[in-house]
Formats: C-alpha cells, sequence, structure tokens
C-alpha cells in the first residue's frame, strides 16, 4: 500500500495523483495552517471505497463530521485515531462504528520516553532557578 505522508515543517498539502491510497496516514508538528482538516471530504471522495484511515499526528488534521460521514457510507472501512479533536472529548458519532478503533494519545507511552520527558522538565526546572531562563519554553 501507498501512504500519504505529511513531513515535519509542511505549511499546506493536497492529496492528488499518486498520493491517493488505501491507506492514509499522517505524520506532523503541531498543527500549521494549512494543515487544520487537511483530511476532509474532497481527500476522502479521491479515496478507493473501504479505505482505511488512521491518524497518530494531530486531532486538528482531521475534519471529523468528514470522517464519520465517509464511515456512514462505508466510503472509508476503518479508522485508527491515536489522536483526535477536542482530546480527551470524543465525537459521538465515532462510538457508533465498530470499525473506529480509537486510542488515547500513546505515540509516548514508553518508559524510555516518559523517564526523558520527566528529566526534561527537571531540567527546565533547575535552569529556570538557576539563570532565570528556559530552554523549553511555551509561550
Amino acid at each position: 500500500m501507498v501512504a500519504f505522508v505529511v513531513p515535519a515543517g509542511i505549511t499546506g498539502a493536497r492529496i492528488a495523483g499518486p498520493y491517493i491510497a488505501n491507506l492514509v496516514r499522517q505524520y506532523g508538528p503541531a498543527v500549521a495552517k494549512g494543515i487544520i482538516n487537511l483530511i476532509n471530504k474532497d481527500a476522502l471522495e479521491k479515496l478507493p471505497k473501504g479505505a482505511v484511515v488512521t491518524n497518530v499526528a494531530r486531532g486538528d488534521i482531521v475534519d471529523d463530521e468528514a470522517l464519520i460521514d465517509a464511515l456512514d457510507r462505508r466510503k472509508v472501512y476503518a479508522v485508527g485515531l491515536d489522536v483526535y479533536k477536542g482530546e480527551p472529548n470524543l465525537n459521538p458519532g465515532y462510538m457508533k462504528h465498530k470499525s473506529a478503533f480509537i486510542l488515547p494519545h500513546l505515540g509516548s507511552a514508553t518508559k524510555e520516553t516518559r523517564t526523558a520527558m520527566a528529566n526534561l522538565a527537571i531540567d527546565n526546572l533547575t535552569e529556570f532557578f538557576d539563570t532565570g531562563g528556559c530552554k523549553n519554553k511555551v509561550n
């Protein structure tokens, strides 16, 4: 199968030509202009009947109403969502589909990653109290 990939740093994309696939997989940074609702009704209509859509990137990439409609019409056979709009609140339309596989965001759920995240938080606190700065500041 061909995968449609949204690379890091992209500011816009289209699903067209050779990127149409039975499996659509998106990876990307925090939602940027042009990425919100990238997987929308028009994009879903370009997929072959029975496509499988997964989202492990950002919830805002997928237009939930369009995807649920595609599931209702069986245009899309199944969805796998590790992320979704409005987490932790899930669009209830997904709940009526046995072919909708929804997980809490597990992309970082390894012992190594969580330990690294905790160490980074400690390093940032130490740096803040020592220097007043912070290398991972969020504005």
